[in-house]
């Protein structure tokens, strides 16, 4: 093999690890990504039982998840002073009746943007509500509102499927109104508009290359809690797991002719 050979044969495989690194990358982002939400990041936003101060992002995910746990919810709502103030964990240690605790404080919180949520707290009956009152709180919004408060109340919407013909205009400002989506296809159409190409789209462009190779590194019985640190990140057992199994896939396409 002359010298020129070599090196085209070495550029090519260079460039097949590259494709390759990535693509085992994006599988196993994909295929854990189930097991992250359930274990990860739905207990440490939503529900607390791993967050220490049991706090919560998604404040509609947060609804449904009182609505089935919990018969003597207290709700905290206001802004990131009440969020960080706010422990529901040591609350609820604390009192001496048996009542959950549940921080659904949001940064930058406004009422005019929380009143979407009024409905679904409602209908929840906690035995509380403790509303953080602040500056904030008798702030006055711009006609129409800024472009970063209409994404969140747009988002919101979506999310709880909440019914803008509830709110009258001397509420909700006819211009806001008619800017956000209040028919359910149009708050749909928004949800599916964060992820514009379908993931199984995705990876059917990637694996019709002919230099992509699609190895299934993490889905198997194999696999075992102890590989894993914190459910994301792999321990040093894991850690060897995955060379074992990603050497022997990348073994056949080291190998140079």
């Amino acid at each position: 093999m002359t010298i020129r050979n070599k090196s085209e044969v070495l550029g090519k495989l260079e460039g097949s690890q590259l494709l390759l690194s990535c693509m085992i990358a994006f599988v196993t982002i994909l295929l854990t990504s189930h097991s992250i939400t359930t274990a990860i990041i739905k207990p440490r936003l939503y529900d607390g039982s791993i967050n220490e101060l049991g706090r919560y992002s998604m404040t509609f995910d947060a609804y449904e998840y009182i609505e089935i746990h919990s018969d003597s919810a207290i709700i905290s709502i206001g802004s990131s002073k009440m969020r960080e103030a706010f422990d529901g964990q040591l609350l609820g240690q604390l009192d001496d009746s048996d009542h959950d605790f549940y921080n659904l404080a949001i940064a930058g919180d406004r009422p005019y943007v929380r009143m979407l949520e009024v409905s679904a707290i409602l209908e929840l009956k906690p035995e509380m509500i403790i509303l953080e009152i602040g500056p904030t709180t008798f702030s006055s919004l711009a006609t129409p509102v800024p472009e970063s408060v209409h994404s969140r109340m747009a988002h919101l919407i979506s999310l709880g499927s909440v019914d803008l013909d509830r709110f009258p205009n001397s509420v909700l400002n006819s211009t806001d109104k008619e800017m956000l989506p209040n028919s359910r296809s149009e708050q749909l159409n928004l949800l599916a508009s964060y992820v514009p190409i379908a993931i199984e789209d995705t990876i059917e462009i990637y694996t019709n290359m002919p230099d992509v190779v699609v190895y299934d590194m993490m889905w198997d019985n194999d696999w075992e809690d102890f590989h894993f640190n914190d459910y994301t990140h792999m321990s040093r057992e894991g850690e060897v797991l995955f060379a074992t199994k990603l050497i022997q896939q990348l073994s056949p396409l080291l190998e140079v002719e």
